[in-house]
């Protein structure tokens, strides 16, 4: 059995906040390339040029603000949550259980899509997922098993994103 238990620290949950940001930030950054090119092709077969271009000016401002924000614009209430969190692995399955909220997950081993290695923590991500549905697994949580354990299991779908910078 491996085990991680306990409050993920503040760099770790700044670090997953960042990452989920630039995910929504990427998001935003189609939706802003997107509506002009949507709202000229309207203009084309409408002929109300002005009020179309109005429109295209004003919703292109509001699109780039928001993906600026999304990408730049530091988590702030990152350090708020401070819920401990315990996930399993076990068995063939990956229990996530948050006590705190009376909530768990159970995921078979093999749903899982990769394993990302960001130097303090592990993002387990599934199948039909990304780092914003992710079991998060910090190292220095480890109470049952080894790191050498868990890297073993997931040694076929282990990728290292490990930062330059301290995280």
């Amino acid at each position: 059995m491996i085990e991680f238990f306990g409050v993920l620290s503040y760099e770790t949950k700044l670090e997953v906040a960042k990452l989920k940001s630039k995910i929504s930030g990427n998001i935003f950054l189609v939706v802003t390339i997107l509506t002009p090119i949507i709202t000229s092709l309207a203009t084309i077969f409408n002929g109300n040029f002005k009020k179309v271009w109005y429109l295209i000016l004003i919703l292109t401002i509001i699109f780039v603000f928001i993906t600026v924000l999304m990408y730049y614009v530091p988590t702030k209430r990152v350090d708020s949550f401070k819920i401990k969190t315990k996930v399993q692995i076990e068995n063939g399955n990956i229990l996530q259980i948050v006590e705190e909220l009376n909530t768990f997950l159970v995921k078979p081993i093999s749903k899982v899509k990769k394993v990302i290695d960001y130097g303090c923590f592990y993002a387990i991500i599934f199948n039909m997922g990304d780092i914003t549905n992710a079991f998060i697994c910090e190292k220095q949580l480890l109470i049952k098993g080894t790191l050498k354990d868990f890297e073993e299991l997931f040694k076929d779908k282990l990728e290292s994103k490990k930062q330059s910078s301290k995280i």
